[in-house]
């Protein structure tokens, strides 16, 4: 392949990117906007807002090069405590999978309190010392993600491109294992966070929605 023709193809790259993104900008104002609390009728934004944050990541590794799910019942990666977790993540988990939500309430407590047991200054330590005690997310549930369609954007954005057992923690390769992450740019994911009060780990934001509606209307 020429210069040329990769200079071209990075070019409309970047212009399928910034497509994407004005499209992300728009409806995630659009959501901003409305009142889930009187309105239970989304218009379907939260599956246009992960339909174009899928086809973002498509751009940045196509899913012919992911190796998820390519054994049946794939849920290694599913040991994690997700980092990141933003108020979009906590406005679907309300309006989509509060009872969920409410009905893995004390597993929730429990694992947090665990969680915070061995905190680590480090985040990045914290989170592997936690996939260490190998606890399975509370919402697995015999193998499958319970909250698997509004699962958190930093769910959706991490893939093994390896062999996916080695996302275990009990495989001595664990440590070795190449992951991607993708996350969107620093304006965009800012947008994403309508309020800094809640916890961005999984399990503490999980509690703090918990805390601040107690029974969904």
């Amino acid at each position: 392949m020429t210069d040329k023709s990769t200079s071209e193809m990075d070019k409309r790259k970047q212009e399928e990117e910034q497509g994407l993104f004005f499209i992300l900008n728009m409806l995630l104002a659009s959501f901003q906007q409305r009142d889930f609390f009187t309105k239970e009728d989304d218009l379907g934004l939260i599956e246009q807002i992960y339909h174009v944050f899928d086809l973002w990541l498509e751009l940045h590794l196509p899913s012919t090069k992911r190796t998820c799910g390519s054994q049946p019942n794939c849920y290694a990666c599913c040991f994690n405590n997700p980092n990141g977790i933003t108020t979009f993540d906590l406005w679907v988990l309300y309006l989509k999978e509060f009872k969920k939500l409410e009905e893995h309430a004390e597993v929730l407590k429990r694992q947090h309190s665990d969680y915070q047991d061995i905190y680590i200054s480090d985040r990045e330590i914290h989170q592997i010392r936690w996939i260490q005690t190998q606890t399975p997310c509370p919402f697995l549930d015999n193998g499958s993600c319970s909250i698997y369609q509004h699962r958190p954007l930093a769910c959706r954005s991490h893939f093994s491109i390896r062999n996916p057992e080695q996302c275990h923690p009990q495989n001595p390769d664990f440590f070795k294992h190449t992951h991607k992450q993708r996350t969107l740019p620093m304006e965009l994911y800012q947008k994403l966070f309508q309020t800094k009060e809640h916890p961005q780990d999984l399990l503490g934001a999980c509690l703090w929605l918990l805390r601040e509606y107690k029974t969904k209307p």
